[in-house]
């Protein structure tokens, strides 16, 4: 969850503090510049959503695993070695190091968050309020929310009941 404020280093404040900010950052400039047109060995992946595989990858901690807090997240740290697991090229992952460090990367994050407030409006620590560390939407629809390791509303959707969110 970001939100814009133009006194931080990146433009943004992130729940997870500055880190998560950068990570954030990467994620949306692969998204926007993965190479589809190479051929890149990825697995059962239909070509346009390969770049999906770059986020397990950062999404490791030092121990290998999935971190399960940010003071064990290795993001942004690990991004150009998750590029070189799926042999991205060089040029991509020049261009992906462009956006997070220039305009077009504030702008793919100021996006994202407004297009975040939009759906679920802004953080909340009450339980079940607002936006939370991982809303999932599919096809702009909720699907599941985890919150500081609970998970909730994620059979709302297979159910068809859209109230529960």
């Amino acid at each position: 969850l970001a939100r814009v404020r133009v006194y931080e280093p990146s433009g943004f404040e992130c729940l997870h503090g500055p880190t998560e900010c950068v990570g954030n950052l990467a994620e949306l400039c692969v998204h926007a510049h993965w190479p589809y047109h190479v051929d890149i060995e990825v697995g059962q992946l239909p070509a346009h959503l390969n770049w999906m595989l770059f986020l397990p990858c950062v999404s490791e901690g030092a121990n290998g695993r999935p971190f399960n807090s940010t003071a064990s997240s290795l993001i942004p740290g690990n991004t150009n070695a998750c590029l070189q697991r799926y042999g991205v090229p060089s040029a991509s992952a020049d261009a992906i190091e462009a956006c997070v460090a220039g305009d077009e990367g504030k702008a793919l994050l100021a996006e994202s968050a407004a297009r975040t407030h939009a759906m679920c409006g802004t953080h909340s620590d009450l339980p079940h309020i607002g936006c939370k560390s991982c809303s999932m939407y599919l096809d702009g629809q909720p699907v599941c929310v985890i919150d500081d390791a609970t998970i909730y509303n994620c059979s709302a959707v297979d159910q068809g009941d859209s109230s529960a969110w």
